[in-house]
């Protein structure tokens, strides 16, 4: 087992990764338990939302999340060793697709946590 602390920027981005790569699929069985065990342990809880005053807005026709920065708190995690793993490959996965942007910029520090090396 390995404890990460994690910002919403990195929670929210991994689920996001999750959510690109294997909406089309691609993942057995065993890989879909794996990842609805990391986006269960990283969602933003009820009590986190309303602290962090988070909300969904819409901005020139796009659903956009907002939420106050003064009020977030990492929130440390414990991934076991197939969950580390199961994150490291969708990193890897996303970037030989060349699949990031400028907006993706929480994933350095995400790879230096979970210790991904390219």
């Amino acid at each position: 087992m390995k404890k990460i602390k994690l910002d919403i920027f990195e929670r929210l981005g991994v689920s996001a990764i999750f959510n690109e790569i294997y909406s089309a699929g691609g993942l057995d069985l065993i890989g879909l338990r794996v990842v609805q065990k990391i986006i269960d342990k990283i969602m933003l809880s009820e009590e986190e939302r309303k602290a962090m005053d988070y909300k969904q807005v819409e901005e020139n026709g796009k659903q956009v999340v907002k939420w106050n920065p003064t009020k977030v708190k990492e929130k440390e995690v414990e991934f076991s060793e197939d969950e580390v793993k199961m994150i490291e490959e969708s990193i890897k996965t996303k970037n030989s697709k060349k699949g990031f942007n400028p907006a993706d910029k929480f994933i350095f520090g995400l790879m230096d946590k979970f210790g991904i090396k390219l």
